[in-house]
């Protein structure tokens, strides 16, 4: 299918779904404008029916809707070239989203542009694994809005070189598998550091268990506050990372509980 636009002249229609390849596969749509629904485009896959596999779209805009794509079920492997969703409002569940990815595996985002939205540009929820956004466009004026989320059940999400505008917040990340960059991210929230005593160190253990090797390359960044005097480094063990604190001074400096991020380079696997 190739170049028409859909135009339903209002959002407000509950239920009404611009393009629905529900149950689709091996389909390619290009060259498209849906306007005016309240889902752009559905790429959903019924279990007992077979799924929706290996889809291709090109240069589809999606305008003035509530939700913009929405990706879920077994649906695998579809790729997006250059697409770009425009005007998304509304509130509760995926309204205001402009690209919901729940469940699937390795759907392929290049180049998306999510312009003008009132919730998340890209929402990653559900037990999906491998999606992929490469060189995504977020943004919103004025700053309002999350550019990606991550929920905690998502698997290896992976976001390369991702543009971030006028957003309230550029990246909520919860899951510890998400590769930004080709680096993973993990928050450690409430490492009880407590005190360090003089030209000493502590190793405080983060666990990451199977996200992380021995010989990965681990990275720490810490918060602002640190106290001078006091240097923080990496370990990897199979279990996960301990963050090495080292006090340089020759006096105890009291660090107390902190959170620190922690960037993980996988060598090999």
């Amino acid at each position: 299918m190739r170049d028409f636009a859909i135009d339903n002249t209002s959002n407000a229609a509950a239920g009404g779904i611009g393009l629905d390849m529900r149950n689709v596969t091996d389909g390619r749509v290009d060259n498209v404008w849906i306007t005016n629904v309240e889902t752009g485009l559905q790429v959903y896959g019924d279990a007992t029916v077979g799924g929706a596999f290996y889809n291709e779209f090109t240069k589809l805009l999606i305008s003035t809707v509530k939700t913009g794509m929405f990706i879920g079920g077994i649906g695998n492997e579809n790729k997006f070239f250059g697409c770009r969703v425009v005007d998304v409002t509304g509130s509760g569940g995926t309204q205001g989203t402009g690209i919901v990815c729940t469940d699937g595996s390795h759907n392929v985002f290049i180049s998306p542009a999510i312009e003008t939205f009132s919730g998340i540009g890209i929402n990653c929820s559900g037990t999906g694994a491998d999606h992929q956004f490469i060189s995504p466009r977020l943004e919103n004026t004025p700053s309002v809005g999350t550019g990606i989320q991550i929920a905690s059940t998502q698997s290896r999400v992976s976001i390369l070189s991702p543009q971030y505008i006028g957003l309230s917040t550029n990246l909520t990340n919860n899951s510890n598998s998400t590769r930004v960059n080709g680096l993973r991210r993990f928050v450690a929230s409430g490492l009880a550091v407590a005190t360090v005593n003089a030209n000493s160190s502590k190793d405080m253990l983060v666990s990451i268990g199977s996200e992380v090797g021995t010989s990965d390359n681990c990275t720490v960044i810490v918060p602002s506050t640190l106290n001078s005097g006091i240097v923080a480094t990496t370990i990897p063990t199979s279990s996960g990372v301990y963050v090495r604190f080292s006090n340089v001074t020759t006096g105890a400096i009291v660090v107390g509980t902190i959170s620190v991020t922690i960037l993980i380079n996988e060598v090999a696997g």
